[in-house]
């Protein structure tokens, strides 16, 4: 329908070899299910341009919005950077305020401004910068037709402020922008044990439907169903009368 997708990219060659695992992917997931905005797929890649670079072209080819974790510091194996311009087919530009506050963070750690380092200013023409409190490297955002391409700081303590405070409103705003109204989405979880999961599938299948408000998702761990009731609504009141009218009838069966 008229819902925007998404696409979640984290990259790094320590994530593709399993050094390290990724665990931004699954919080910008739950935290767009928030605008009610659906994950369509999570990629992993290495630090690899061009791969990046057609990953990105295929969500503005589809109007999906692009949120990629990663490929942001000083050193020739970052290339987010390179890959956002490449695909979105503009410059990489020198930005003057993120210059300026990576010459005073830098200073304030003790560290000399170098030429590497002044790579982490540089940003896509018509990008939107998106300012990181917490380290050396900036976000940044652009917007191409119904997309809308995000890119983010590796580190997790890093991400999380820059998604929450910016990147949220940001998407909120695309939404709106389009048309698309966003819907204010409410949760109740249970827990069950001792139910399989094939029966609580019988019991509860007819609500497990794509497209279904309140929608029941269900995961199974150490022998305990965790069922998860989300309601959408209009507004917060209409989200609570759903979920607490459902929540009866889901405790009933």
């Amino acid at each position: 329908g008229c819902r925007m997708k998404a696409v979640v990219i984290a990259t790094g060659d320590e994530l593709v070899r399993g050094v390290h695992t990724d665990t931004n992917s699954g919080l910008i997931a739950r935290r767009l299910a928030t605008l009610s905005i659906e994950c369509e797929r999570f990629v992993v890649l290495g630090d690899d341009e061009e791969a990046l670079s057609a990953e990105l072209l295929r969500c503005v080819q589809l109007g999906r919005l692009a949120i990629v974790s990663g490929g942001l510091g000083p050193t020739l194996d970052d290339v987010t950077r390179a890959a956002f311009a490449r695909a979105c087919a503009v410059p990489l530009e020198r930005h003057a305020e993120c210059e300026a506050r990576l010459r005073v963070l830098l200073e304030a750690r003790g560290r000399e401004y170098t030429a590497s380092n002044a790579r982490q200013a540089d940003v896509p023409r018509g990008a939107r910068v998106l300012p990181n409190e917490r380290g050396t490297a900036d976000g940044f955002a652009m917007q191409l037709g119904a997309a809308l391409l995000v890119a983010l700081p590796g580190p997790p303590r890093e991400l999380q402020p820059i998604l929450d405070e910016q990147v949220l409103p940001l998407a909120r705003e695309h939404l709106q922008a389009r048309g698309i109204a966003v819907p204010v989405v409410c949760d109740a979880v249970f827990r069950l044990s001792g139910l399989p999961e094939a029966r609580f599938a019988d019991l509860c299948g007819d609500w497990m439907e794509r497209g279904r408000n309140p929608l029941v998702g269900v995961t199974a761990s150490m022998g305990v169903l965790t069922a998860t009731l989300r309601a959408r609504g209009a507004d917060e009141a209409e989200a609570q009368r759903l979920l607490a009218a459902h929540v009866t009838a889901f405790v009933e069966r």
